[in-house]
């Protein structure tokens, strides 16, 4: 048994990278000794991957010396490196007959090696007929015959047992080899995801620097609205207090009402600011959680909103022991908004009622803030929760369109959501959990 060659096809996967060569050079020498036959393992193409075991000197050192001994020998390697699952390949070399045998190595459905073993003298060989083959490929007939008294002997019954051991083995190097791959992509797909992730945190980090910059540049302009905003604001409000105060007596009745709408527009102004400021705060501030009675600050809420307009006819229903875990302040700022939205939405309701409670939504408890107010239409509730946006039912009611806003990102916080359900002249609901 020889091996030749040819070109290499660049398998996809390669033997090399499969298994640990040098364990293999040992496995396969323990075989050629233990069996006394030669043994390679080659490429797909029959390009030797291993060194050769126990070759002899015929096939080495004299038939493929000849260049019709050697093209032979490919011949033969050729046949001997078929894919066979069935079992192993035995035929005689077409290099002098010599018994040879081969078995394909497979990493699941692809070809990576052949384990090519023979250089063996068949009891039944007509030695006369090898001695005229050498001849006819041109080689010393002195040498060939000193150097087939040395080629190992052994019937072809054993020699067939031989090979069925080496397709046993190198199915079980199939296997490995094809365990060796599956290792090798989980490897490679491990390696893949654990650079998609450090891609991801790297980009999270990025995200991160950019937000901490929004937040600074958002303490700055709230610092703006603050100081620079007001200070004007201050200045007009000081001047239009003066025009009343010593003025008021000289002007008419048109320049007093204008005077009337400048200080109006001050106070509106100055509370768009306190709303765009409490907007920020909400975004910015850290939550500090802890037990929160819901039910005592909605009856704090609602004695502040009574003393406003003591006129009044509203009823409110506060379910009492209400509590949940939260932010405190900032759950404070959801209950002020829904109610007093609420407070808002039924000042034309001869006899407004104002609820606050706890149902079971889905075997989960949503709080919620009722009145049977104006209402609105669901269909525009799009802008519901928007900042500075108003539903078009609810221009005759002032606002600045923040407070729902501010409501959701408070509840979002949370990890909580909330929604609303109404219709107009009915009546709003508004549920937010936690």
């Amino acid at each position: 048994m020889t091996t030749h060659n040819r070109c290499s096809d660049n398998p996809r996967v390669n033997f090399h990278d499969l298994f640990d060569l040098e364990v293999i050079q040992n496995i396969q020498d323990a075989f050629a000794v233990a069996t006394g036959v030669a043994s390679i393992i080659t490429d797909t193409n029959g390009v030797p991957i291993t060194q050769p075991s126990n070759f002899c000197d015929l096939c080495q050192n004299v038939i493929r010396k000849t260049d019709k001994g050697l093209a032979n020998c490919y011949i033969s390697d050729a046949i001997l490196g078929q894919v066979n699952t069935g079992g192993p390949t035995v035929q005689p070399c077409l290099s002098g007959g010599l018994l040879d045998g081969g078995t394909s190595i497979m990493a699941g459905d692809q070809h990576v090696a052949n384990w090519l073993v023979g250089q063996v003298l068949d009891e039944s060989s007509d030695i006369e007929a090898m001695k005229a083959y050498a001849r006819e490929i041109g080689a010393d007939e002195e040498l060939y015959r000193q150097a087939l008294g040395k080629v190992t002997r052994m019937p072809r019954e054993k020699f067939d047992q031989v090979c069925q051991m080496l397709f046993l083995i190198a199915n079980q190097l199939s296997e490995q080899a094809h365990l060796n791959v599956q290792l090798t992509k989980n490897i490679t797909e491990r390696v893949q995801a654990e650079a998609q992730i450090e891609k991801m945190n790297r980009d999270l980090q990025a995200r991160t620097k950019e937000l901490e910059e929004v937040n600074r540049d958002l303490e700055t302009f709230s610092y703006s609205v603050s100081h620079d905003l007001r200070t004007p604001l201050t200045i007009i409000d000081g001047y239009t207090q003066i025009i009343k105060e010593f003025c008021s007596a000289n002007l008419n009745v048109d320049c007093q009402g204008y005077l009337k709408h400048v200080f109006d527009s001050v106070q509106r102004m100055d509370e768009l600011i306190d709303t765009i400021l409490k907007f920020s705060v909400t975004h910015s501030s850290e939550l500090n959680s802890e037990m929160v009675d819901l039910s005592q600050i909605a009856h704090a809420v609602t004695k502040e909103l009574t003393l406003t307009e003591p006129s009044r006819r509203v009823t409110f229903r506060i379910d009492n022991e209400i509590t949940t875990n939260g932010d405190a302040k900032l759950l404070q700022v959801v209950l002020e908004n829904l109610i007093g939205n609420a407070w808002k939405y039924t000042k034309k309701k001869e006899n407004a009622v104002i609820e606050f409670g706890v149902a079971d939504i889905d075997g989960k408890p949503a709080w919620f803030v009722k009145d049977n107010g104006a209402g609105f239409d669901m269909a525009h509730a799009e802008n519901l929760f928007t900042p500075f946006k108003r539903l078009s039912s609810t221009e005759d009611f002032l606002g600045h369109g923040i407070g729902l806003s501010l409501v959701d990102r408070i509840i979002s916080r949370h990890g909580g959501k909330v929604w609303a359900e109404s219709k107009p002249e009915e009546g709003a609901t508004f549920f937010f959990t936690f």
